[in-house]
């Protein structure tokens, strides 16, 4: 484990929840399945875990990501992306 955390610069429980809000991310951006679609096909376990942290990261909730990024205003700044351009 040492060796992950010294190349990813993360434990890999932080990483493996950077993906899976990666993933969330991705598919509030391409489809139009349900928040709770989303967050089980994530693999999230908590739906209102969810929530707050997506909404800690991104500022809005995923229903307005959702509707800004449809309109062209959503930007990502996420601990996910950074994450994973890491590796």
């Amino acid at each position: 484990m040492a060796l992950f955390v010294f190349f990813t610069l993360a434990s890999p429980g932080k990483v493996l929840r950077a993906l899976r809000m990666l993933n969330a991310q991705r598919m509030l951006e391409t489809s139009d399945v349900s928040i709770k679609e989303v967050v089980a096909q994530a693999g999230f376990r908590d739906e209102s875990n969810f929530l707050r942290t997506f909404k800690e990261i991104h500022v809005v909730t995923p229903s307005e990501y959702r509707a800004q990024y449809i309109h062209g205003l959503a930007t990502c700044t996420c601990f996910a992306q950074k994450q994973v351009r890491k590796m």
